[in-house]
C-alpha cells in the first residue's frame, strides 16, 4: 500500500506514478490500481492491489520482495523515479502440491485409517507468513 506524503506537497506537482518491478528488473506503471490523481486530494487515497494480481504482473516468485518506486509528475514532465524500497511485503499465494500422504499398516482397523502427512511451511505454504487455514482430505474408492 502507498500512500501520499503527509508533508506539505508542492502545489505544481500534479499527480504521482507509482510503479512496480518485476522479475525482469521492469517497472510496471500501476495506472489501473493506484491513480496517482487521486493521490492529489487532500484526504489520502490508499494504494491496494491484491496479492494475485501483484505476482500476475511481476512473475515474482513467492517470497520475493515487493519493490514498489515513485514518480512525481507536473505540467512539464516527470521527475526522477525514487529508489525502490529494500525492505518490505514480500509476495504470497497458494500452496504448492501436498507431499503424499502416509500411513501405517497397524493404524488400519475395519472401521478405520490414520493418515498423516507433512504439513507445508514457508514457500511451499504459499510465503513465510502464510498459514494454511485447513486441509481438504479426499478418498479414492
Amino acid at each position: 500500500m502507498w500512500k501520499m506524503p503527509l508533508e506539505k506537497i508542492d502545489p505544481t506537482i500534479t499527480e504521482f506514478q507509482i510503479r512496480i518491478r518485476n522479475n525482469l528488473g521492469e517497472n510496471i506503471e500501476l495506472a489501473n490500481f493506484c491513480d496517482g490523481k487521486n493521490q492529489m486530494t487532500r484526504v489520502p487515497q490508499p494504494c491496494l492491489i491484491p496479492m494475485t494480481k501483484v505476482t500476475s504482473l511481476t512473475n515474482l516468485t513467492i517470497g520475493s520482495l515487493i519493490q514498489v518506486q515513485v514518480q512525481a509528475m507536473n505540467k512539464y514532465c516527470a521527475g526522477p523515479l525514487s529508489q525502490p524500497n529494500t525492505l518490505g511485503q514480500v509476495t504470497e499465494g497458494c500452496p504448492i502440491k501436498m507431499r503424499p500422504v502416509t500411513y501405517k499398516p497397524q493404524e488400519i482397523t475395519q472401521n478405520k485409517i490414520t493418515v498423516h502427512w507433512s504439513t507445508l511451511v514457508g514457500k511451499e505454504a504459499g510465503g513465510f507468513g502464510v498459514k494454511i487455514t485447513q486441509f481438504e482430505i479426499r478418498m479414492k474408492e
